[in-house]
């Protein structure tokens, strides 16, 4: 699914008019980037699992663990952090094939944008829990350190 995001992003990118601005072209990218994550909970479905804390963890620890299973030398790794104290679900994204697949099509801009579509979908985690992260490997950090904490909220 991130490689989805990656290519239908560039193709976005791309078709976008060669005079407009890079400030406007961005913006316009991160627009596509937000709505096509927001598509991601269209249905009730998604949207219901996403929210409920036991059934989001069961199904981010399924989605890592499958994408590490993967054999995509240029997919994505993780290390899944244990919950300890009020961390509800954490994981470290040690290799990041969107950073590569970019890069290597010479549009490495456009994994911020990607990244921040994980910042616009917080919306969608259950009530009482928090997204953060100190480092992304979009903006030249080692790893990202995702972590999602439970809240008094």
């Amino acid at each position: 699914m991130l490689l989805r995001i990656a290519v239908d992003t560039l193709v976005f990118y791309r078709i976008l008019p060669p005079d407009m601005s890079q400030e406007t072209r961005l913006h316009l990218a991160q627009e596509f980037v937000n709505n096509w994550m927001d598509g991601q909970f269209d249905g009730w479905i998604a949207r219901k699992v996403y929210a409920n804390p036991f059934l989001h963890r069961l199904y981010r620890l399924r989605w890592f663990r499958s994408a590490n299973k993967a054999d995509e030398p240029d997919g994505q790794r993780f290390e899944i952090v244990e919950p300890k104290g009020n961390l509800f679900c954490g994981v470290n994204v040690t290799w990041c094939g969107v950073v590569k697949y970019l890069a290597q099509e010479g549009a490495p801009e456009l994994a911020r944008l990607i990244w921040r579509g994980d910042l616009h979908i917080q919306k969608y985690l259950p009530k009482n829990v928090e997204f953060r992260c100190s480092q992304v490997i979009a903006e030249g950090g080692q790893y990202c350190d995702f972590r999602y904490y439970f809240t008094d909220k």
